[in-house]
């Protein structure tokens, strides 16, 4: 992607010490054949949206002692029609060389795996306020995250509060994060205290005559409705080692260890614990990368009839990526994952292969989704940066 300098406040960087980065896309995406809920379709094109993790455009612009950044996205992704909106926002600086304030979107984490970036129980990503110390590979973090528009105390209740810790050396690196939120949301599908049903999305727990339930109805196709669960007096805790290239430049792996807390219904509160391992091999043109994590559910149910016991629940949720490319510009991958929770078992398959014409970036893949129901989809991308 190129670095465009000179493009934000053109006329003052032509005078000044700092420099402005700026990127931008143009991404198109369609379907050539899908298959789902016994309905064909060939040959459609998507809306022209963005995720949050692919913005149509970014600018930061950064001194030695302070930066910003913002970016803008298309909310028109399913249709909405609420066109072009900023996100993102962030401004840092530093009191001393070796502290860093941030207020703004703040994002971090113990480790995170890097085949889809997303699945690892110790990220955050919030607004919020944030205070880092780093000097002489020892790190530490207090992150306030009470969301836009929040406040880290309000109504005599402490919300989402965040302290991390990391040490680094020629071992590798180990970190340690805890967390409390007087009341936490979590939207659903994001957490393992629920289970993705093809009619309601729940978090499944019978004990005798008691069942306990929280979810939202699915709608059809990509519309669905979603509601956050709340946790109260939710806390999260965990560790991590990060080897690095310790083994093997063609080597890397971490481990972290999660536990999550909280009251999840009126009588009932949950334990989740949550190892989780990642690993990426590289030899030339071939890669390959997994990463494996195992959440344990505990349920403590007040009120029980006598003699009734409350099994835990466990899952299991693998990534894994291969690739290879080609000295012709195209690389092949096959990308697998698979969730399983109590009732729920779902397996994504996905070959695939890109390569680029000129400037413009191209992808083409078979994209299979195997659980209650199959589906297929021939997914085609087109995209160009500047």
């Amino acid at each position: 992607m190129k670095k465009i300098v000179g493009i934000l406040l053109a006329g003052a960087l032509l005078t000044s010490a700092f420099a402005a980065d700026v990127s931008a896309k143009v991404k198109l995406t369609g379907s050539l054949l899908n298959y789902a809920d016994d309905n064909f379709t060939a040959l459609k094109l998507n809306n022209h949206a963005a995720h949050n993790w692919e913005p149509l455009m970014s600018m930061a612009v950064s001194t030695d002692n302070a930066g910003a950044t913002v970016k803008i996205k298309n909310m028109n992704e399913w249709g909405s029609g609420e066109g072009l909106t900023d996100t993102n926002w962030n401004i840092w600086f530093k009191v001393f060389d070796l502290v860093k304030v941030d207020m703004g979107q703040i994002a971090g984490s113990l480790n995170q795996e890097t085949i889809d970036y997303s699945h690892s129980n110790s990220t955050w990503d919030n607004g919020g306020y944030g205070v880092t110390v780093n000097t002489n590979g020892v790190e530490f973090g207090v992150y306030s995250l009470e969301g836009w528009g929040g406040a880290l105390v309000s109504d005599d209740a402490m919300n989402d509060l965040i302290v991390k810790a990391a040490y680094s050396a020629n071992f590798g690196t180990i970190s340690a994060m805890f967390e409390y939120d007087s009341l936490h949301k979590v939207t659903l599908f994001n957490n393992f205290f629920v289970v993705p049903t093809s009619e309601l999305c729940v978090m499944k727990a019978k004990v005798g005559d008691k069942e306990f339930k929280q979810g939202y109805p699915a709608g059809s196709g990509d519309n669905y409705i979603f509601k956050d669960l709340e946790i109260k007096d939710y806390i999260r805790f965990g560790a991590g080692y990060n080897a690095g290239n310790l083994i093997s430049e063609n080597f890397t792996f971490f481990a972290n260890v999660m536990g999550e807390t909280g009251k999840v219904a009126e009588d009932m509160s949950a334990f989740v614990l949550t190892p989780e391992v990642f690993a990426k091999y590289t030899a030339g043109a071939f890669s390959a990368a997994a990463f494996v994590k195992v959440p344990v559910v505990f349920y403590n149910v007040a009120d029980l009839p006598d003699g009734v016991k409350v099994l835990p629940d466990f899952g299991v949720w693998a990534t894994a990526k291969v690739s290879y490319a080609f000295g012709n510009g195209m690389t092949a991958y096959l990308y697998v994952k698979e969730g399983f929770l109590k009732e729920f078992d779902h397996i994504n398959v996905k070959p695939g292969i890109t390569g680029n014409v000129g400037i413009c970036a191209w992808e083409v893949a078979a994209d299979m989704n195997i659980g209650e129901k199959f589906s297929i989809d021939v997914p085609v991308s087109l995209t160009v940066d500047f």
